[in-house]
């Protein structure tokens, strides 16, 4: 029932504005001839709910449906359409005259099968509508906001306990459209809604919500309102009130207790301190007093002044007798060694200068990779330029017939890690990413092709060098087994290692190298070019004019087809063109007309045509596929005997291009395109084989097929064109 009401709602506002100028229409067809238009609207409009209107437009019959007043109202019918009638190609058109009205461009009328009584309804509930949104009061608590829609009160209650249990606003469960929605809070206004809004708790903003505006009060609705939630309301002052009177009492009574319990102690500890002073034994002292004399202090600080505590407790400086016969063997020890030190710290400032050589042995493969270059002229220049006052080692590593500029060598992800934020500004905005190779970069010397050191570095290869050949005279002057001895371990420990590195490489993850690889191409500008040598197999058949017989023209032709196309990391920028001319003469058959003329059969005819197409295109990367748009200007030029037609089109297309690859050289490409315009449409689509890199670098050769078709359809023209080829490309990269 309420999808009839908005239905008649709509036809009923549609007649009301009778006496305007009715003349906007979605058009479904355009045809030659009247009987293909009724063949037309038996088929697909049957159940029409609006007029149907036969309209001659240029020696055409156009089936359009429906006679509105403006956009928003052609707009609004077309959402309520039925979906089969959806489907169908439509285009809406403003004509220049009222087509309720008498007019001469109006061949037939075919009208709606629901016409009288729909409009006694609309007016009856067109303005209850109105009435009642008059009708609401700024004094109602209308507004809430809406976080569930269920068809039971019990699922709402779930909702409401699993997200909502702590509300501060009641809870209204309110009838809609055979549903209840579970609506939170009730205000007076949008901005007290928005205000309550902000103060609400993180797991409930999280919620989704929309704000809703009835045309009734919440509180005190008991129609709509199906169940309240109500929320207690909260004693804040009563129970403020008794804790702050506990805490006074637990105050006071804190400060009362150690008054009445140091009287006490003074009674008991007297009395000991009394046979202290008579009988004056140091040994009973000793005994009893450290356990008493703690807690006796701070109370008889004022009632001791007549024991002798403080001169007993100063005859302890006699220790201090022994500190000066301490202080006087010092002096025997700082006069004996004080040219012996010099020795030792000479020694600890060579072991230092050696230790971080050993550090180095590390199996070190993490490093930032700061470009890729395809000469090592061109690494170096980079490095000088960008990396001057560098603070590690910089490595030239060849990748894949390239040379990587990286930064830094590593032992793991931490010290990587913590090394980038250390980096000053001017590199750190440089673009760069870490790499886990699987060889060490200070030992390797296959991919390591040169290492730039630092300055510190190089001074400590300096000493070290300046240290073994020291060694080596020393070794020399003595025995030759003893230095054949000191040789061999060190050739072990050589080959130890190695059987490390060799087994360490083995160990190379594919996926990290493929990473590696889209990371490179990221912010990189490259230009390319893109020819094709294709075997194009045109047909043409199409009608030309009134009373024009079917006429076809056929060629076959290989033409280039050059493109040009610019990258920036994932987005790429195109442009081709087609260009192609054939002609021919031949004797008719039977009659033909063509642009009004007539030629008999038995006559000797020449045709020729040529094709100007050029396209534009942009295209995003998202995983294997290329989306993105292309604009088409396509124009065909046909010619009889000198009577000439041309055809220009100018219309967009939504294209995909896909490329899988497998076993790193090998690649399958696929893809087709969309296009439209109120005078035809066109697609397309190719299929192609590829090998990567056979004669150059960052090169494909591709051998495929490809078919382009256009169906037109216009006043004068009607046609189909198609261009078939088989194709050889060759894509350069630079």
């Amino acid at each position: 029932m309420i999808k009839i009401v908005t239905s008649t709602l709509f036809l009923s506002s549609i007649l009301m504005t009778a006496n305007a100028a009715n003349n906007y229409t979605y058009v479904f067809t355009s045809t030659s001839n009247i009987d293909n238009a009724k063949s037309f609207i038996n088929t697909h409009l049957q159940h029409n709910t609006q007029d149907i209107y036969i309209i001659k437009h240029k020696d055409r019959y156009r089936v359009s449906y429906g006679a509105f007043d403006n956009r928003s109202e052609a707009k609004y019918f077309k959402r309520n359409l039925p979906f089969k009638i959806k489907k169908l190609d439509k285009f809406l058109v403003k004509n220049t005259f009222d087509l309720t009205s008498e007019s001469s461009k109006i061949i037939e009328v075919i009208k709606s099968k629901n016409p009288v009584i729909i409009k006694k309804e609309k007016k009856v509930e067109y303005k209850k509508k109105v009435v009642k949104a008059k009708s609401i009061s700024s004094s109602m608590n209308n507004y809430s906001f809406v976080f569930f829609n269920t068809s039971k009160i019990s699922n709402g209650k779930k909702f409401v306990k699993n997200f909502m249990s702590k509300a501060n606003e009641d809870i209204y469960f309110v009838k809609h459209k055979n549903n209840y929605r579970v609506s939170y809070g009730a205000f007076s206004s949008k901005k007290e809604a928005l205000a309550f809004e902000r103060t609400l708790p993180k797991h409930i903003k999280k919620l989704d919500k929309f704000l809703v505006k009835n045309s009734f009060d919440l509180p005190s609705n008991d129609t709509k309102v199906a169940y309240v939630i109500r929320v207690k309301p909260k004693a804040t002052v009563q129970s403020n009130e008794p804790e702050f009177e506990t805490r006074i009492v637990q105050s006071t009574n804190i400060l009362k207790e150690p008054i009445i319990k140091k009287p006490v102690v003074k009674e008991k500890v007297v009395k000991k301190t009394v046979v202290v002073k008579s009988k004056k034994p140091v040994l009973v002292k000793n005994k009893k007093a450290p356990v008493k004399v703690k807690k006796v202090k701070p109370v008889f600080s004022a009632q001791s002044k007549k024991i002798p505590t403080i001169t007993k407790r100063e005859v302890v400086k006699a220790p201090a007798k022994k500190v000066a016969k301490k202080v006087i063997v010092k002096p025997k020890l700082i006069k004996k060694p004080v040219s012996k030190p010099v020795k030792k710290v000479v020694k600890k400032t060579i072991k230092k200068a050696i230790t971080p050589i050993k550090i180095d042995n590390r199996f070190k493969n993490y490093t930032y990779v700061f470009s890729s270059m395809s000469n090592l002229k061109n690494a170096k220049a980079f490095a000088s330029r960008h990396l001057k006052d560098h603070k590690e080692n910089i490595y030239i590593v060849k990748h894949n017939k390239r040379y990587r500029v990286s930064y830094g060598a590593f032992a793991n992800r931490k010290e990587a890690y913590a090394f980038k934020k250390s980096l000053p500004l001017n590199i750190k905005k440089m673009d760069n990413f870490l790499v886990k190779n699987g060889f060490d970069l200070n030992k390797d010397k296959k991919n390591v092709i040169e290492i730039i050191r630092t300055k510190e570095e190089q001074e400590l290869m300096k000493r070290i060098l300046l240290e073994q050949k020291k060694k080596s005279v020393l070794l020399a002057k003595k025995d030759d087994k003893k230095t054949i001895k000191t040789v061999k371990p060190v050739k072990a420990i050589e080959t130890k290692e190695k059987k490390k590195e060799d087994k360490k490489p083995k160990k190379k993850s594919t996926k990290e190298e493929k990473a590696v690889l889209t990371r490179e191409n990221k912010s990189k500008i490259t230009f390319g070019m893109d020819s094709k040598v294709a075997a194009l197999d045109v047909d043409n058949d199409f009608v030309y004019g009134q009373g024009g017989t079917n006429f076809s023209l056929k060629s076959k032709s290989t033409t280039l087809i050059p493109k040009v196309f610019l990258n920036y990391g994932e987005h790429t920028i195109l442009a081709s063109y087609l260009g192609m001319e054939a002609d021919g003469s031949s004797t008719l058959a039977s009659d033909l007309t063509f642009g009004g003329t007539t030629f008999s059969a038995g006559d000797s005819i020449s045709s020729s045509y040529k094709t100007d197409w050029f396209t534009t295109g942009y295209r995003y990367k998202y995983k294997d596929m290329n989306l993105g748009v292309d604009i088409h200007d396509y124009s065909n030029k046909f010619n009889i005997n000198g009577s000439e037609v041309t055809r220009d089109f100018l219309f967009p297309a939504l294209a995909i291009d896909m490329k899988k690859n497998f076993k790193k050289k090998y690649n399958v490409l696929y893809g087709a395109s969309i296009g439209l315009n109120s005078e035809m449409s066109y697609y397309d689509y190719y299929l192609g084989f590829g090998i990567k890199d056979l004669i150059l670098p960052t090169s494909n050769l591709s051998i495929g097929y490809k078919s382009q078709n256009f169906d037109i359809n216009d006043n004068t023209y009607d046609g189909k064109t198609s261009y078939n080829s088989g194709y050889f490309n060759f894509k350069k990269e630079f």
